[in-house]
């Protein structure tokens, strides 16, 4: 992803950043279209300037800068510091955001939930759409698994891998028109069977409380599992052409032919699901004062996008319930 959008940060991971927590050391790149700073500060100091008031943020019409402070309790209070939203953002927290905001406190979204949104509307601004899909390639040609939470897509990614696959994405990929665009940093292995034999005691620990006491969960570093950590010498496309979707499913049915409509409101429903730029109060609140941010245009983009892409390859319902047979019931499609 790096050619298209890069994040430079003073952590090396960004709680519930949806296109990859853990970033890769050589995702920066001078020539990235996108370039967002995430940064954490001991402490923020609000500028005198922002004396507008939307909810607990604070701006200024037509100043792309934003302060946000809230109390917690206990004497503990998050504040965050957002600049150049419109141009090259900037995010700063402070280290009590960093370490409690790992879910949704009314508007205190975590920190990787403000990235992420904010790098969904740089890329629908530059004609991208963000797709909460896997994806891989076959003969040079790329193949969208679109899927509902936990329906079997990093496991279908791993098997079609083992079979010779080349790949682009496990959880979150980047689309244009007519192309597919490789992030190979999103780590959501720790969650799926490990392929080439026991889990490492990390995530086995981290499943656990995953599964049996999910709030703590919140207040753990999940292991670093990018593809390319657990299996080796893979083919890692940077773009290709897409040429057939999969939509995932539970149930029988095996193999169905998609309408090109069925096909986009699936896609974009399990997009909406995932991504929230077009209800996040930060960016809520930056084009209440910014005119020039306009969400609703950016919705429309990333429907344009993705009808576009229904439109013009074969897309394809996958139904079972053994989530090991959608890569043979895949191959049978596109024999």
């Amino acid at each position: 992803m790096p050619q298209i959008a890069s994040v430079l940060s003073s952590k090396a991971r960004i709680p519930y950043f949806s296109f990859g927590e853990y970033l890769d050391k050589n995702s920066d790149s001078p020539s990235s279209q996108i370039r967002i700073t995430f940064g954490v500060e001991n402490d923020i100091k609000k500028p005198d300037y922002l004396d507008q008031k939307f909810h607990f943020f604070l701006g200024k019409e037509n100043i792309d800068e934003l302060y946000y402070e809230r109390p917690l309790g206990l004497g503990i209070r998050v504040k965050m510091l957002c600049t150049n939203i419109l141009t090259d953002p900037h995010i700063i927290v402070n280290n009590s955001y960093y370490k409690f905001i790992r879910s949704r406190i009314d508007s205190a979204y975590p920190p990787g939930v403000h990235v992420a949104d904010v790098l969904c509307v740089k890329l629908l601004e530059k004609g991208y759409s963000p797709l909460h899909c896997a994806a891989i390639s076959h003969k040079g040609e790329g193949i969208v698994l679109s899927a509902p939470p936990d329906t079997g897509k990093s496991l279908t990614t791993l098997l079609a891998l083992k079979r010779g696959y080349g790949f682009l994405s496990e959880d979150i990929a980047i689309a244009d028109k007519i192309n597919i665009y490789s992030n190979p940093t999103t780590a959501t292995f720790y969650h799926t069977e490990n392929l080439r034999g026991p889990k490492s005691f990390k995530s086995a620990y981290f499943n656990f409380f995953y599964l049996k006491v999910p709030i703590l969960s919140y207040f753990l570093d999940p292991p670093n599992a990018r593809v390319y950590d657990i299996m080796k010498d893979i083919k890692i496309d940077e773009k290709v052409p897409i040429r057939h979707i999969f939509v995932l499913d539970k149930g029988n049915g095996g193999v169905t032919e998609m309408d090109p409509n069925e096909t986009a409101r699936r896609l974009l429903i399990i997009n909406r699901n995932e991504f929230s730029y077009h209800k996040n109060t930060l960016l809520f609140a930056n084009s209440y004062f910014n005119p020039k941010l306009a969400i609703d245009k950016l919705m429309q983009k990333e429907e344009e996008i993705i009808k576009t892409l229904s439109n013009r390859v074969k897309s394809y319902l996958i139904r079972t319930d053994n989530p090991r047979e959608y890569i043979d019931l895949i191959e049978k499609a596109l024999t």
